[in-house]
């Protein structure tokens, strides 16, 4: 390239930088307002098609939950519950055997584990979030068969095995986990596993040679398509305070489970194409349900009027529990490691002669229909709400991995030696 050359590219990608800080900075900036708007009405629009807020509100009040989890102290408490849900150490404990085991052994209790753990069904969120064992086996327990390879590879580099997903035209991720010279090939969302005649798992060759011997008519399709194969061996990591599940609880709260979903945040690409109806999209997450922050509010809680609640768990919506008749201009805005939803948002009024009491709808605030969900809830506006009501209660609703939830009795001790108290409803 000579010289002449090299000063028109510098030029060229000065020019394009320039272009690109101009769209940031006056494009979007200028337009953030409607670009908000638009993501607020979208959730608003969602949580009036697929989430039943009045039977929620219904069930809440009634008490139609299995388990709750009170925290008997007058102070805060952030525990790590590893029997109740799959902590990394508790996924460590499961994995491994009290007796001598081959690789092959070992790498064959790995997918047994991913392949029973989680069932297949259309990722709530296309994010890296579900690509990491505690936080999709403690939050989702669900997902497409890039989430299985994922997690199926990332166990098996907790034991020490190279592993990589393959990704076959774009159709389909199988994971490999390479023992005994070869490059095996575990599948815990559909194929399952191929073994040869010597009863061991087989490799990429190994499947390929069935497919295209018409051996395995399911898979023939995909595997002839295979020239767009991508091998990659690792996903990206998830930020350092979403790597282990934890519970946190301020004074006197209370966290309710209850045994199915009312609530389903989702990025949106899969809706209208996957499911017919609401009731069709919460059935979907049989594996998925909700369980509720009650957290009572007081003056001393707030820091100029606001407050703020995170959690390892994912806010799908948000109210306040007021008395009957009660109004305040109370705001909300939610955030996640990486986005929050722009502005303050107003509550809006939930009053049914089916309720006992009133409600402040948060849940617009909430990021229901983008790529990454919310963690972090704020509100404010509350001193005038708390002079006129007695006592309020913030109702936040998350989601959590109900085939995987474990209320046994040892959680149950060790909850307890901590100030928290595990009932069964």
């Amino acid at each position: 390239m000579s010289k002449r050359q090299s000063q028109h590219l510098i030029i060229l990608i000065i020019a394009a930088l320039g272009l690109c800080s101009f769209y940031f900075l006056f494009v979007l900036e200028g337009d953030d307002t409607d670009f908000f708007g638009r993501a607020i009405e979208k959730r608003r629009n969602f949580l009036a098609d697929y989430a039943d807020i009045d039977s929620f509100l219904m069930a809440y009040e009634t008490n139609s939950f299995s388990y709750s989890i009170e925290n008997t102290l007058n102070e805060s408490i952030k525990y790590l519950p590893e029997h109740l849900v799959y902590s990394g150490s508790r996924i460590q404990r499961e994995l491994t055997s009290a007796q001598p085991e081959s690789s092959a052994q070992k790498a064959e209790r790995i997918y047994e584990f991913v392949r029973t753990k989680r069932t297949h069904t259309v990722p709530l969120y296309s994010n890296n979030y579900l690509h990491h064992p505690p936080h999709f086996f403690s939050v989702y327990g669900s997902g497409f068969c890039d989430d299985a390879a994922w997690n199926t590879v990332a166990l098996a580099g907790e034991f020490g095995f190279p592993a990589r997903t393959r990704w076959l035209n774009m159709e389909h991720v199988i994971a490999e986990i390479f023992y005994d010279n070869k490059w095996r090939v575990f599948d815990p969302d559909l194929w399952g596993v191929f073994r040869t005649s010597e009863n061991e798992i087989g490799d990429y060759a190994y499947l390929e040679t069935l497919s295209l011997s018409g051996g395995v008519p399911k898979i023939n399709d995909v595997v002839r398509a295979g020239k767009g194969i991508k091998i990659r061996t690792k996903s990206k990591p998830l930020p350092k305070e979403h790597r282990e599940p934890f519970l946190s609880f301020f004074p006197k709260e209370r966290q309710l489970f209850f045994p199915n979903a009312f609530f389903l945040s989702t990025d949106g690409l899969y809706l209208e194409k996957h499911f017919a109806n609401p009731k069709e999209f919460l059935q979907h997450y049989s594996s998925t349900a909700n369980f509720v922050r009650e957290v009572v509010l007081d003056a001393k809680q707030l820091d100029s009027g606001q407050f703020s609640i995170e959690d390892y768990f994912p806010i799908v919506a948000a109210f306040i529990q007021v008395e009957k008749g009660s109004h305040a201009n109370v705001k909300a805005y939610a955030t996640s490691s990486f986005l929050n939803s722009g502005q303050w948002i107003n509550a809006s009024e939930i009053s049914s002669e089916k309720l006992q009491h009133d409600y402040l709808d948060l849940s617009a605030a909430i990021n229901n229909f983008e790529r990454i969900p919310s963690f972090t809830l704020n509100i404010s506006d509350l001193e005038a709400l708390l002079r006129s009501n007695e006592q309020l209660k913030l109702i936040t609703v998350h989601m959590y991995a109900s085939a995987n939830f474990n209320p046994n009795e040892q959680a149950e001790k060790l909850l307890s030696s901590r100030g928290l108290k595990l009932l069964h409803h």
